[in-house]
């Protein structure tokens, strides 16, 4: 997500369902990290998690958010 034409937010976007997991996570804390993004979304459509990115050695990462989309599965 670019805000006044610079990336603020990566977005990592997992399949419906899918259990997000540590692997997950470190994907996209390793893709921010390398691209300089502080912030990194990380979400399967049901629930929604919100990290900030520490530029240290190493980096490093901290949850702000955690919020479920669907409060139940519809099926």
């Amino acid at each position: 997500m670019k805000i006044n034409n610079k990336i603020k937010y990566l977005i990592e976007v997992k399949a419906a369902g899918v259990d997000l997991n540590a692997r997950h996570l470190r994907q996209a804390v390793d893709y921010g990290a390398k691209e300089g993004i502080e912030w990194v979304v990380l979400t399967n459509s049901i629930s929604l998690q919100l990290y900030r990115i520490k530029f240290a050695q190493p980096i490093e990462h901290e949850e702000n958010l955690r919020l479920p989309l669907l409060l139940h599965m519809p099926w």
